[in-house]
């Protein structure tokens, strides 16, 4: 798979997870009274996600 693309996809990923990490966390942490606690921890599951697709898609092109 071609460079710029995986890295498109990459931070197509990134940004549309984010996006919907906030909002859901802050409806979530609004509603359980918490302090940030749940849109950190959405956050956090994203970009490591993100991160993980990101190798495995890298190493899947070397294999091929």
């Amino acid at each position: 798979m071609n460079g710029y693309k995986i890295a498109n996809r990459f931070i197509v990923r990134i940004v549309i997870g984010s996006i919907l990490a906030i909002f859901i966390g802050m409806k979530i942490d609004e509603g359980l009274h918490t302090k940030a606690l749940i849109t950190i921890c959405l956050l956090m599951y994203v970009i490591i996600g993100s991160l993980v697709l990101l190798v495995r898609e890298i190493t899947h092109g070397r294999k091929n």
